[in-house]
């Protein structure tokens, strides 16, 4: 029997926001004011970033010069319940479990694949049960397909997929059910939801 396959993304799906204390670390060590809490920001948090918290080109450049010289994923913990359902998912043998997941400031070429090499460093020591062949790192989720699809942007949710999974994130949590509806997307508070909507006990 042919395999499912199943795609997830990982930042803010299956370990926690890294870039917001990242963010704090850096201005507080610059003097500057820090945020209680990444509810402060109302999109996805590098997006606010370019446009709120730094006013020039060169303010943002000597952030991301900071950023990228630490390990963005190191002390993360994984979002509840992630673990488990992907270990349950991966040895189950009608499902191949597959990580998809992009980088911010593609930009910067030098530097993206430094955050590569921090964010799979986190999935093989957090998810040694994933297969690193099944590891995928892209920005174009748009071209894969499969059985399912799990994220938390749902503009990556467009691709060749029986199920689109919204994963609730801060930044999504304004679009309504009538416009998940009108893209097929349904939407996941937790990861129990994503087995349930995946009718996996």
């Amino acid at each position: 029997m042919q395999k499912r396959t199943l795609v997830f993304d990982v930042d803010e799906v299956i370990c926690h926001e890294h870039f917001f204390p990242i963010l704090n670390n850096y201005l507080k060590e610059h003097g500057k004011p820090t945020y209680k809490t990444v509810d402060c920001f109302t999109t996805a948090l590098y997006i606010d970033v370019d446009d709120t918290v730094f006013k020039t080109p060169k303010e943002l450049d000597d952030f991301l010069n900071y950023y990228f010289k630490v390990d963005s994923y190191a002390g993360l913990k994984p979002i509840d319940g992630a673990t488990e359902a992907l270990k349950t998912l991966s040895s189950n043998p009608s499902y191949e479990v597959v990580l998809a997941t992009s980088c911010m400031y593609t930009n910067r070429t030098r530097d993206f694949l430094r955050e590569y090499t921090d964010k799979i460093g986190w999935i093989l020591e957090n998810l040694p049960f994933i297969n690193p062949k099944n590891i995928i790192t892209s920005s174009r989720k748009d071209l894969l397909r499969g059985y399912a699809i799990v994220d938390d942007n749902p503009n990556n949710l467009s691709g060749d997929f029986e199920k689109k999974i919204l994963f609730s994130a801060r930044h999504n949590k304004t679009i309504s059910k009538a416009e998940l509806d009108k893209s097929g997307i349904v939407r996941a508070n937790s990861w129990q939801e994503v087995l349930d909507i995946l009718q996996i006990s």
